[in-house]
Order: C-alpha cells, then sequence, then structure tokens
C-alpha cells in the first residue's frame, strides 16, 4: 500500500519549513476556529422580558429571568424561564419580546421572504398554562424573539386581562443559528 500525501499537506509542509512562525500562527487560528464549533457545555445568561409599547414590565421584588444555552458550532439552542413574584408586578405595555444569549441568524426564502423561526413555549396564567410559541423574525431584531400565543402576540393584555400578577410565568425553549 502507498501513502499519498494530500496537496494540503505538502502545503503545510512547505509553510513549516519556509515559515514557522507563520505555520504555529496558523495553527493557532485553526485551533480557535475549531473550538467555536465544539460544545463546551451549558452556559447561562439572563432573558430580558420587554414591552415593546416602550414600558417593560417588572417582574416584582422576588421575580426572576434565567436562561440556560450551548453553543454547538453555530447552534444555538436552550431555555428560559420568566417569573413574576412578589410585589410590584406591573404588565408594561405592547407585546412581549425576549432577549436570546447571541445575534440570531436570520434567513429568506429565494424570493427573498423572511423566514420566521418557530419555538414552543409555555405561559402560565395562573392557574391556567397556556401554549404558545416564541416567534424568532428579522422584524423583531437580532437578538430577540415575540411571545405568541393563539390569541395574538403576547403582552400586557393578552393572555391575562390585565397583566401578568405574582405567580405567573414565562417558559420557552429555542433553537437557531447564530449570526456569523
Amino acid at each position: 500500500m502507498t501513502f499519498k500525501y494530500s496537496p494540503r499537506w505538502q502545503e503545510m509542509s512547505t509553510l513549516y519549513r519556509q515559515d514557522p512562525e507563520a505555520f504555529y500562527a496558523l495553527m493557532e487560528d485553526r485551533e480557535r476556529q475549531l473550538e467555536t464549533y465544539l460544545d463546551f457545555g451549558p452556559q447561562t445568561y439572563t432573558p430580558v422580558l420587554i414591552g415593546t409599547g416602550g414600558v417593560n414590565p417588572n417582574l416584582g421584588s422576588t421575580g426572576y429571568a434565567a436562561g440556560i444555552f450551548t453553543a454547538t458550532g453555530r447552534k444555538i439552542e436552550g431555555v428560559f424561564e420568566i417569573s413574576f413574584a412578589g410585589v410590584g408586578v406591573t404588565a408594561g405595555t405592547g407585546s412581549y419580546n425576549v432577549t436570546m444569549p447571541l445575534p440570531i441568524s436570520h434567513f429568506t426564502t429565494a424570493s427573498g421572504s423572511a423566514i420566521n423561526q418557530i419555538n414552543p413555549c409555555e405561559i402560565f396564567d395562573n392557574p391556567t398554562h397556556l401554549v404558545a410559541f416564541l416567534q424568532l423574525s428579522a422584524a423583531f431584531g437580532d437578538d430577540r424573539g415575540r411571545l405568541v400565543t393563539a390569541a395574538g402576540s403576547a403582552g400586557a393584555t393578552v393572555p391575562w386581562a390585565g397583566g401578568p400578577v405574582a405567580g405567573d410565568f414565562i417558559r420557552g425553549r429555542f433553537a437557531y443559528w447564530l449570526t456569523q
């Protein structure tokens, strides 16, 4: 059996002989590129609930927002939970957008129409669980998604009349491609 060197291997070998510093710099660059495509485990982020009417909701004195995501190459997957609790819960104004941990790559069809990415969510309007989804669209920005229910965009008055109260929460899951 005869082993044949690839042209790329010959190029690298030549680079190493002619300029070892450039060779090692290239190898370090390749290693950094490889690391961006490997999964280094979950990372935390703090999602922000944004009211599109100009006033953000207040989660209350003991409310919280938490999220976890993983990045495998350019694919981002994760979950978030936003809980309204304690005193001072306010609804804000407009529809609710939720920030994502990293910028979203938005895609279009061959005719240029935007492709919306849909992710499952759950809204708990005590004592009712509602199925919702997180719509990722270029119209909402490259770092956020819109919460949507069967009744329309979730927000200060949808699905709950008068806004969320202590004990309500929003949970969601997302998967999208990272902007290059």
